[in-house]
């Protein structure tokens, strides 16, 4: 019986919270990472361990070494913490049992960020932190995203960073694609990041905002409507463009750019003449008056202090400010691809259905689950994210976030009843949603161009 001579950090999922309790567990409230305690025996817990990261070819060495084989879950793991150094040259990072400590101790990476909140976001693949750059003009909000290989596996871990390194460096100059400010290798966790600009909310909060009882009977114009799904459709145009399909388009991953905002404001100011050398921006400030604007729109409230509408005379102004903040995030699993071969390296292994074509899903029964592999045999083509953005024009005109394939056709079901859209527009969100890829636009440059005639049609500016 080997015992913890230590208190040893474990990572649960949260589905299986109850049970890790039940074998002797203990949250930290400080850190919210769950433990082992000293003196509990640590075999228990195999499944929550730090794994091995062991090529096939060495499989025989790690065993001899005191490895062991977690069956359930086909990974290696060492049993006894005085046997931990021998496994040195297999560690996923080389501080496996100090990696969220780590995270949530580090003051700054080479010197140029200050972490503010550790705990501020987690996907499937990342862990993000949010932090302030030094002595750069403003904003200087940023988020650190850590691209962590106890979610993911080593060399999972790193292809996913290389993969949205590679578009988000692409795609950089594009104003609707979220752009980053520096990359590196953090030796203090044993992970690869990139500094992105801060964006606080996302679709998901749009669409329970959009559930306020001051929403409950209002349905959007078509105007109002493209207002917000324009911007979605020309980062995918220039995705396209540029040979990028994304494959994990989906309302969490459609974003409002607190920096857009700043530089929005910061535009505006100097127009007035209201900027000079003697100008410090308050960022703090504009951060507080950033979520009051949103929590205005999630109340229903759309008044100045006294009472009076807010001056929306200028069209053009608010369309700016409006378009300038989505913007399009996580290229982690996109895929370049050649326009001449047809051909590209993807890594595979993430998905969300139903924002997910179903043609690439290995469905377990009719309605789909998210987190299915890929089909190893498919071939991802661009009207993979012609779907996507159709499953999300669904979404914010329904404003619900659906959860499998069956909700997403009751969703259109109702969209194409009760929406006051042009049939055209209906017959195009329809034939993007096609369960047939030879049915859908080809690209999203042609999705775009087919909405830009429909606008043109309709006199829509």
């Amino acid at each position: 019986m080997v015992k913890v001579p230590e208190t040893f950090y474990i990572r649960v999922p949260y589905e299986e919270k109850d049970y890790a309790k039940s074998l002797g567990a203990k949250w930290d409230k400080h850190n919210k990472l769950w433990y082992i305690p000293q003196g509990e025996e640590i075999n228990k817990f195999s499944r929550y361990l730090s794994f091995l990261h062991v090529p096939i070819t060495e499989r025989g060495i790690v065993k001899k070494l005191g490895a062991k084989w977690n069956s359930d879950i086909k990974k290696w793991y060492v049993a006894k913490p005085s046997d931990y150094k021998k496994f040195e040259k297999w560690w996923i990072i080389k501080k496996f049992n100090s990696l969220y400590q780590d995270l949530s101790t580090i003051k700054c990476i080479n010197g140029q960020y200050d972490v503010i909140d550790n705990n501020y976001a987690e996907g499937g693949t990342a862990k993000i932190l949010l932090c302030k750059e030094k002595d750069t003009e403003f904003p200087c909000f940023k988020a650190l995203k850590f691209y962590d290989p106890n979610l993911t596996g080593s060399d999972d871990a790193e292809a996913i960073f290389k993969k949205e390194l590679m578009a988000l460096q692409s795609l950089d100059s594009l104003k609707n694609i979220v752009s980053i400010s520096n990359h590196d290798y953090c030796k203090e966790v044993g992970m690869w990041f990139i500094v992105m600009e801060y964006c606080p909310i996302d679709f998901t909060e749009i669409i329970e905002w959009s559930n306020h009882p001051n929403y409950a009977d209002k349905k959007d114009t078509f105007k109002e409507h493209l207002l917000i799904i324009e911007p979605i459709c020309v980062a995918m145009e220039e995705s396209h463009k540029n040979g990028f399909i994304h494959r994990d388009l989906k309302p969490s991953n459609i974003v409002l750019s607190f920096q857009s905002y700043c530089l929005y404001i910061w535009k505006l100011l100097e127009e007035e003449g209201d900027v000079n050398d003697d100008y410090v921006p308050d960022e703090v400030a504009l951060l507080e008056e950033f979520f009051i604007l949103f929590n205005k729109i999630k109340e229903g409230k759309i008044f100045d202090d006294d009472g009076e509408e807010e001056n929306d005379d200028d069209e053009k102004v608010t369309n700016e400010f409006v378009s300038c903040m989505i913007k399009v995030i996580d290229f982690g699993i996109s895929k370049l691809k050649d326009f001449s071969t047809q051909s590209g390296h993807t890594v595979k292994g993430f998905s969300s259905a139903p924002y997910t074509p179903p043609d690439f899903i290995n469905l377990k029964g009719s309605s789909g689950t998210s987190k299915e592999s890929f089909h190893d045999n498919t071939e991802t083509n661009f009207n993979y994210d012609v779907y996507s953005i159709a499953a999300n024009i669904v979404s914010l005109s329904e404003n619900k976030v659906f959860s499998n394939y069956g909700e997403l056709r009751s969703g259109f079901e109702n969209f194409e009843k009760t929406s006051n859209f042009p049939d055209e527009y209906i017959d195009l969100v329809r034939r993007s949603l096609d369960e047939i890829p030879l049915e859908r636009p080809k690209s999203a440059i042609e999705f775009y161009d087919e909405l830009k005639k429909i606008k043109n049609k309709h006199n829509i500016k």
